[in-house]
């Protein structure tokens, strides 16, 4: 499996379907040339063009509006990308940029969440004729990705590679089954990403959960993905905090080899460390995962029954 394409999430933008505030009556782009804001359909991981008619003059003012506009968006079917408004701490002109500033709490924000955040975000001030570029800034610094620094960005930052924006990818994972009691194996169907790694996308696959009903989501819930990486095929995966809340359907075996039999499955890994916040610990409630861990063929569906 390759490294995801960014272009699948980013030239989406393409596609935007166009619903109108309020009625939500949808339209053509071809036929509405008006006012818009851009907000997030989170079950299909696109972005969706709502009408806006913009009532302010000036620049700051117009700003201001589809910031605003963009917070203060309610509906059932689609999200805002500032579900909250104080993430942003101030916000500037730099010539043609609009220079948003926001608190260290955006690299909170899973991945596939930032990725469509800033893709709304940006498309929606890029229409005003005004605004040439976006960049995001946080807590002080240009924003990183990957320790690579995001820079100025426009409508066309979206909008690469059309010919492979509906790439996907098979990303193999090991869920709950709590009435076999045991890990069953499935093959996920992904969209591609170049900001992903193959480990990256493998543990946001595994915090999603299974989409099914006969199985269980393996990690609790909020768990965050701070770092992974792979050196000489040991991956180190590293979890926010959340990950020790404790749950009493899934077992804690279940919880850590969902993540190692998944891991395994990429054919760069053998073993897999786990640290949570930066620090090894020496038990997962009763399992050990102080050490490297292999893979768990106990716990498979055909072991169980």
């Amino acid at each position: 499996m390759k490294k995801r394409v960014l272009s699948y999430i980013m030239s989406v933008i393409l596609l935007l379907s166009l619903a109108g505030c309020g009625n939500k009556e949808k339209t053509s782009e071809a036929v509405y040339n008006g006012d818009y804001i851009v907000v997030i359909d989170k079950v299909n991981s696109k972005l969706i063009r709502e009408k806006y008619n913009i009532s302010e003059k000036d620049r700051k003012n117009k700003v201001d509006e589809l910031l605003k506009a963009l917070y203060a968006y309610k509906d059932n079917k689609y999200a805002s990308p500032i579900p909250d408004i104080s993430i942003i701490k101030e916000w500037e002109f730099d010539e043609n940029t609009v220079v948003l500033s926001f608190k260290n709490e955006y690299y909170n924000l899973p991945l596939i969440d930032e990725i469509l955040v800033r893709a709304a975000i940006v498309n929606t001030l890029c229409q005003l004729d005004e605004v040439k570029d976006v960049a995001f800034w946080v807590d002080g610094s240009p924003l990183k990705i990957r320790d690579k620094v995001i820079g100025s960005m426009n409508s066309d930052s979206f909008l690469q590679d059309t010919e492979i924006a509906n790439a996907t990818a098979n990303v193999t994972l090991y869920f709950p089954n709590l009435e076999k009691n045991c890990l069953m194996k499935i093959v996920k169907n992904v969209p591609s990403n170049n900001m992903y790694t193959d480990e990256q996308t493998v543990i946001e696959e595994l915090i999603a959960g299974p989409g099914n009903n006969n199985l269980n989501k393996s990690l609790p819930d909020d768990t965050r993905l701070l770092n992974v990486v792979t050196k000489e095929m040991v991956c180190y995966v590293n979890l926010s905090r959340e990950f020790l809340k404790y749950r009493d359907d899934v077992s804690a075996e279940m919880t850590i080899y969902s993540i190692v039999n998944s891991l395994i499955e990429l054919s760069s890994i053998g073993s897999v460390v786990i640290t949570v916040d930066g620090e090894t610990l020496d038990y997962y409630q009763s399992v050990p995962i102080n050490d490297k861990l292999t893979f768990n063929f106990e716990l498979l569906e055909d072991k169980n029954e």
